[in-house]
């Protein structure tokens, strides 16, 4: 396990790879990812889960909804997107569920807000702080879109999902 400034991060090591369908080895870049990893392979439910399996195209660029300040932060050209975990669940009834999940500190999840300072250090954090929100709604977007067209669910699950 490497340690980073701020996540915990290191190559999972599988209890049951059979279930593991991914191309490469799953490495968390959290303790969130760490434990969701965790999850899909012990869970008796889950048939099977895979790592960063879909890219999903997405289009940095604003919308109607945004500022004109916020529009000036998106660069307006094609990503690619590659959302944490695709897991194929067995439901109480036994259906089959598959869900494209993305794992996400809840802070990431809710619009920073602009701080009462305007000092240059606290408004180049809320800036990345902003420009991250933004970049996340387009790619959640993007995959709630590709999830629905194949039959999938999309989530975002955060610290208050898993740690509760």
């Amino acid at each position: 396990m490497a340690n980073n400034r701020v996540y915990k991060t290191g190559d999972y090591k599988l209890i049951n790879p059979g279930k593991y369908k991914g191309s490469k080895a799953p490495k968390y870049k959290s303790s969130f990812e760490e434990r969701i990893f965790w999850w899909c392979d012990v869970n008796e439910n889950i048939i099977e889960w895979s790592y960063e399996a879909y890219p999903i195209q997405y289009i940095f660029e604003g919308d109607r909804t945004w500022t004109d300040y916020e529009k000036s932060l998106a660069d307006r050209i094609s990503h690619r997107y590659y959302p944490d975990i695709f897991i194929k669940v067995k439901d109480n009834q036994d259906k089959i569920i598959n869900y494209i999940l993305e794992i996400k500190p809840y802070s990431q999840t809710v619009k920073p807000v602009e701080p009462k300072k305007k000092t240059k250090k606290a408004l180049a954090k809320y800036e990345n702080a902003l420009t991250e929100f933004l970049k996340n709604a387009k790619k959640w977007e993007a995959a709630e879109k590709f999830a629905k067209e194949r039959g999938m669910v999309f989530k975002v699950l955060t610290e208050r999902n898993l740690f509760t």
